[in-house]
């Protein structure tokens, strides 16, 4: 078993011994740290936004090694794979939120734009729903079925958002901090 972590670059570490076994450096210069990092829920693939550059999707088997980029995505800040390696979310800077089809390389939605920096995106066990952690401490909540406006909820007595997770049992209890 691995565990991943991000600055950066990418590690994967054999678990649980933290010995670091592979390594892989993101993006076409080192900017900054990694801006998110998420696994697909087979294990097999990780899907990247480095600080400047496409969100990249990286194969685990063996190696870390690169897949494929996801083009013309302005200033992504996360992405997250649905439950199928598919289609991934991705989120921007100016707040936009979208579903992307991994074979066709196309949009396949997109939701309405939150009013703030996306920090932080997550999917419902069964992919009916995609929250959305944003700078200024709301969390986005939208339905990736019916397509009805988005839920805005907002974490108590904060001005931002550090960290957010949905309950993979009961896709109705959201945490954030």
């Amino acid at each position: 078993m691995y565990v991943a972590s991000a600055s950066t670059t990418i590690k994967l570490h054999e678990f649980p011994s933290g010995e670091a076994v592979h390594n892989y450096q993101p993006g076409t210069k080192v900017d900054g740290p990694v801006r998110s990092i998420s696994w697909s829920r087979d294990g097999k693939w990780l899907v990247i936004v480095p600080h400047f550059g496409p969100p990249e999707i990286l194969t685990v088997k063996n190696n870390l090694k690169l897949l494929k980029f996801i083009p013309n995505v302005e200033e992504p800040t996360c992405a997250a794979f649905l439950s199928s390696k598919k289609t991934l979310g991705i989120s921007t800077k100016n707040g936009l939120v979208m579903l992307y089809d991994v074979k066709t390389r196309t949009v396949k939605k997109r939701f309405p734009r939150c009013i703030s920096q996306i920090t932080h995106l997550e999917f419902s066990t069964k992919d009916t729903h995609c929250a959305v952690g944003c700078k200024n401490g709301d969390v986005c909540v939208f339905n990736t079925v019916t397509n009805s406006p988005p839920t805005i909820l907002k974490v108590p007595k904060s001005s931002s958002m550090s960290c957010m997770k949905i309950n993979q049992l009961k896709h109705n209890l959201i945490c954030g901090g």
